[in-house]
């Protein structure tokens, strides 16, 4: 889930605060423990700590996505990969959505099942395909919608 602009904001801004307070205290204790060159140094260093910090927790805009990358299923759905290569989709959580079932891991569904296609989904397809085949049985898919 990606945060909005506003709580993006507020978060940088609590960052700052509580970074250079607890940095300019740490500081203040070091030079009334009579270590001025440690104080000092560990002003330096610290600052750029905490800008390195910054850059790393906060990128520039537009260099970060969420999420970094689409998954194969739908949320919380894992993929098993069948003898001929393709991929399908299993719920071994027992998400209770319509037009799903819980299958066992120990003992996966075959194709000759009678609600086979009850306990699969099969990630093929465009992308709006995916959509309207997760939305049609209930699923999220973080990342298309």
């Amino acid at each position: 889930m990606a945060l909005s602009k506003k709580t993006l904001r507020l978060l940088k801004w609590v960052y700052w605060i509580v970074a250079l307070f607890c940095h300019l205290f740490l500081c203040y204790q070091l030079f009334t423990l009579d270590r001025p060159i440690v104080g000092i140094v560990w002003l330096i260093l610290g600052l750029v700590l905490l800008l390195v910090m910054y850059v790393y927790y906060f990128p520039p805009a537009g260099e970060s996505s969420w999420p970094p990358y689409i998954t194969t299923c739908p949320d919380y759905l894992t993929a098993v990969t069948q003898a001929n290569g393709s991929v399908l989709c299993l719920d071994y959580v027992g998400l209770n959505v319509p037009g799903m079932k819980k299958s066992d891991p120990a003992h996966p569904p075959q194709p000759a099942d009678s609600d086979y296609t009850q306990r699969i989904f099969n990630p093929e397809g465009t992308v709006s395909q995916k959509i309207t085949a997760a939305q049609s049985r209930g699923l999220t898919w973080q990342g298309l919608f």
